[in-house]
């Protein structure tokens, strides 16, 4: 299950991007936000993107089989 871990931790990194927006921050993790090196229209796009994508994965996944992709959604959702 390190694939979902991996995925929890995309879905994490987009809601940081989307606060550091929020909240005009300069820096995170001791370098530059991601909205001050991209601009705030493509951070905005590729955050909500960060939240959504993870359910492409488990969606397109043919090892999950459909009980587990519909689980995995629901708790997502």
């Amino acid at each position: 299950m390190l694939e979902i871990a991996a995925l929890c931790e995309i879905i994490h990194n987009g809601s940081l991007i989307i606060d550091d927006i929020e909240d005009n921050s300069s820096v995170r993790r001791n370098k530059a936000c991601v909205h001050k090196l991209f601009g705030i229209d493509v951070s905005i796009n590729a955050g909500n993107f960060m939240y959504y994508a993870p359910m492409l994965t488990i969606y397109n996944n043919p090892i999950y089989s459909q009980t587990l992709k519909n689980e995995l959604i629901q708790i997502y959702l």
